[in-house]
């Protein structure tokens, strides 16, 4: 890398350009230069996870351990690509299948599903991207 700059070539992105969450602009990173001054992620706390959320969900996933199980125990192929494949992955996490922040219930068990790490990162991957804007870069 540092001898790309040197040599005054630069690197070639490895991602398409997406949109900045925050102002829309098209960017090849996560964020704008100008949104990620001072921008930090909210802690799980302060979107409203508690202690009690860890205690529910470490006793959902042991009552419905693998990926795209529900509250009931049935499997659902529409968020994981491990039922699709017909694999019984381990969940790691429990995942709201309405998004809280678009008027998902927090707290009732027919909004959750246990999922895997890669199932819910494209979930929320493609969630997100539903909801990022298409703009294009501002020019001030």
């Amino acid at each position: 890398m540092r001898r790309l700059r040197a040599q005054g070539q630069t690197r070639v992105p490895n991602r398409p350009p997406t949109a900045c969450p925050h102002c829309g602009a098209i960017v090849a990173g996560s964020r704008c230069s100008r949104c990620q001054v001072g921008y930090r992620r909210p802690s799980p706390r302060e979107l409203g996870y508690s202690r009690a959320w860890d205690v529910y969900a470490q006793d959902f996933r042991a009552r419905n351990p693998f990926c795209g199980q529900r509250h009931d125990g049935r499997f659902d192929p529409t968020h994981s690509a491990c039922v699709r494949a017909g694999l019984k992955t381990l969940a790691a996490l429990v995942d709201h299948i309405v998004a809280v922040r678009l008027g998902g219930d927090m707290w009732n068990p027919a909004n959750h599903q246990a999922l895997c790490r890669p199932c819910h990162l494209a979930k929320s991957t493609a969630e997100l991207r539903a909801l990022t804007p298409f703009r294009q870069e501002r020019q001030d």
